[in-house]
């Protein structure tokens, strides 16, 4: 159900992937905490642990079966898990080529791939050519340092979808309608100064106030219905005192 890639470019692809390594390795050290230490017991890290394409990719492997005896998960906390996670829980990263980093979650060695052709720009299926994508980009300022998308609508669909998973649907009782109007973050540096611009497209934010507004009527509507239906139940209770009186009076 989950799904993450990124594609970095950098001047030294192979050195960037060398940092990620150390930076894994050490995140670990910032806490002296035995449960931080148990969480760490549950990840593997293996360098060059797979071949995809001409590259070499190093994952990062959750031990799913482990976790759920250490965390007494029952059955159906398994399945929901699985379905949300997918079976098998791998994080992988290496180097495309000598200037892209790609990262992959989610879908397999084949996602991996894909995503470093389209790094490499032997895939059609790159970012630019995202319909949401290619709608807000040309708002940013070019040329740029880094860019970043967040695709508002596809991230309440999948919690939507966590959430029927989990039994728990009413807890998003709307339905969120596909956009393709992702917000857009961009950096650019020039010597020592550093600008940022962020871009909501007024399509998302007229579907936001939308969403707002219909959700506020249908609880408004919700309200009114148990203020009738307690009234009917007050109603009932204040015939049945007057009955008990009547019989009473016999």
């Amino acid at each position: 159900m989950f799904g993450l890639t990124m594609v970095i470019e950098t001047k030294d692809a192979d050195g960037f992937v060398s940092s990620m390594r150390t930076i894994w390795e050490n995140v670990w050290k910032l806490s002296t905490d035995e449960e931080v230490a148990e969480v760490k017991e549950f990840f593997v890290h293996k360098a060059d642990a797979e071949s995809i394409g001409d590259a070499k990719v190093d994952t990062v492997s959750l031990k799913v079966q482990e976790m759920a005896d250490k965390t007494e998960m029952d059955e159906d906390d398994m399945k929901s898990f699985e379905t949300i996670m997918g079976k098998e829980v791998v994080f992988r990263f290496g180097a495309a080529d000598s200037k892209h980093v790609v990262l992959t979650f989610g879908g397999g060695k084949a996602r991996h791939e894909t995503a470093c052709k389209a790094a490499m720009g032997g895939s059609s299926g790159s970012l630019s050519a995202d319909k949401g994508i290619s709608a807000v980009s040309s708002n940013l300022p070019s040329p740029r340092s880094a860019e970043f998308y967040i695709a508002i609508d596809n991230i309440m669909q999948v919690a939507k979808a966590v959430a029927k998973v989990a039994g728990e649907e009413e807890e998003i009782p709307f339905d969120v309608p596909t956009l393709d109007a992702p917000i857009a973050i961009s950096t650019v540096q020039d010597g020592g100064v550093q600008r940022g611009d962020l871009f909501v497209p007024t399509k998302l934010i007229v579907a936001s106030k939308k969403m707002i507004e219909d959700q506020m009527k249908a609880n408004q509507m919700e309200g009114f219905d148990e203020e009738d239906e307690a009234d009917a139940d007050a109603e009932m209770e204040s015939d049945d005192s007057e009955g008990d009186d009547d019989s009473g009076d016999e």
